[in-house]
């Protein structure tokens, strides 16, 4: 499936004429269309080939469990940077107590 650019349309007074929000709804509406038609190109894929839709799913839960990890990872790191700063202020504070 290809990357589709996202088509903003402006809102009033955005100094956008009247004719280039026409013309951006027409091009939000190419990009719909071709969307669409991927799609179906897609799930026509999945229903004749044999294990298609298998492969698929198989690629949809590793992507899934690839992005869980990186989470998992981020999160671990902010515990990390959490601890780190926890210590250095108890130093900081076990420095002031002491004079």
């Amino acid at each position: 499936m290809g990357e589709y650019p996202i088509c903003i349309i402006a809102s009033e007074g955005s100094g956008m004429t009247a004719a280039e929000q026409i013309q951006a709804l027409r091009a939000q509406r190419r990009l719909l269309d071709d969307l669409l038609e991927d799609v179906g190109r897609t799930r026509r894929r999945l229903d004749s080939e044999p294990g298609a839709g298998a492969a698929w799913q198989s690629a949809a839960q590793r992507h899934y469990m690839l992005r869980r990890l990186d989470l998992r990872s981020q999160f671990g790191t902010v515990v990390w940077l959490l601890e780190e700063a926890r210590g250095s202020l108890s130093a900081s504070i076990a420095e002031v107590a002491r004079g």
